[in-house]
């Protein structure tokens, strides 16, 4: 099934736009369209203190002063994107009326917590594009990331600081010989398998199925191109490392990684793997699940 709706969360005075120049470059590839969705916290919430208990009596002053800021930040945000859509060339409505441009966004406004308002737009996109968190290890946008792969099934691209607008020449494929990694790989394809080059990377394969092996095989057939397949023997450094190490050397604008559920994670569901790869990535990475 192909994509067709690029979910990208948006909050603040939207100082940046790089998810969405991102986005956009993904919409170019799949001829999707991008849904900017702007979320601010109920004013409620933020002047909930932090053990979660109600907001003293009295508040009422400072609840204004928190809607007024956030009506500026709101009105700022917006001018960014449309400024952002006319210089790139975007048209801004709905994807039916919009025939004649080559790729289309459209913007929609939402008040609530985050992580639940994401996950709740989530499960009817077909990609989300997040900003990549930052290198702090108890960063709690982690366990959300994993929260919301597991929440929507939809894939998450996660955009560092310096990503490359022009992405979608070369990936790389992370797959660690199991079922579950088959299954992240199958709900990616319709973006990668627009890339004119894809490499798949297996570290070690003492533990993986010959007839997996042939379902990779015959699942990248459906690609325009002949992937390359590299098995990488263990080495001194962690499998995280040795993938961003190989990605790296080959170029790589995008690197894949599948995340499987695991009820024994206690919250943790990136893994270790994953998390390193995700806190240093200087590359796009995409997830599944």
């Amino acid at each position: 099934m192909a994509f067709s709706k690029i979910l990208v969360p948006l909050s603040g005075q939207l100082d940046g736009t790089e998810t969405l120049e991102l986005a956009i470059a993904a919409a170019r590839l799949i001829r999707g369209h991008v849904e900017a969705l702007y979320i601010q916290p109920a004013p409620v919430e933020v002047l909930r203190p932090a053990d979660g208990s109600e907001p003293a009596g009295g508040a009422q002053d400072e609840t204004v002063r928190i809607e007024q800021e956030a009506a500026a930040s709101l009105d700022a945000a917006y001018r960014v994107f449309r400024n952002w859509a006319v210089r790139r060339g975007v048209g801004l409505g709905t994807p039916s009326a919009l025939h004649a441009w080559d790729v289309s966004a459209s913007w929609r406004e939402y008040i609530g917590a985050p992580a639940q308002v994401i996950a709740e737009f989530g499960r009817y996109s077909d990609l989300i594009v997040l900003q990549q968190p930052g290198s702090e290890v108890d960063d709690p946008r982690y366990v959300e990331i994993g929260a919301l792969l597991l929440a929507t099934g939809c894939p998450v691209l996660l955009v560092p600081p310096k990503a490359r607008s022009d992405f979608g020449r070369n990936v790389v494929v992370a797959w660690d010989g199991s079922r579950a990694g088959l299954n992240a790989l199958t709900g990616v394809l319709p973006l990668i398998e627009r890339f004119p080059r894809i490499v798949v990377l297996t570290v070690d394969t003492t533990g993986t199925d010959p007839m997996l092996e042939a379902d990779l095989l015959r699942l990248l057939t459906y690609t325009s191109v002949r992937p390359e397949r590299r098995v990488l023997q263990p080495s001194n450094l962690t499998t995280g490392e040795r993938l961003l190490h190989e990605s790296r050397r080959d170029g790589a604008d995008l690197l894949v990684l599948g995340v499987a559920a695991h009820p024994q994670s206690h919250g943790d569901t990136l893994g270790c793997t994953n998390r390193h790869v995700v806190q240093t990535a200087e590359m796009l990475v995409l997830l599944g699940q």
